[in-house]
């Protein structure tokens, strides 16, 4: 399953879904960084090749944060 982060609501917060994405994704400081940078400027974050149940839970943490996802 691929989980898409395609925008943000106001109050997103960016640090936070930087250190999920990093925790849960394998990316790296800078890599997570870009990845919200360009969420910031309409760009969506793909995350692929996830388990339903992981999907989920990363659904549910960054849309805690502000993030929107499909």
């Amino acid at each position: 399953m691929e989980l898409i982060i395609t925008g943000w609501s106001p109050g997103l917060q960016a640090i936070s879904l930087i250190d999920v994405l990093r925790a849960n994704c394998g990316m790296g400081l800078r890599q997570a960084k870009n990845a919200v940078d360009g969420l910031l400027d309409g760009t969506e974050i793909r995350i692929p090749n996830l388990s339903d149940e992981a999907a989920t839970i990363l659904r549910d943490q960054v849309e805690a944060l502000g993030a929107i996802c499909r």
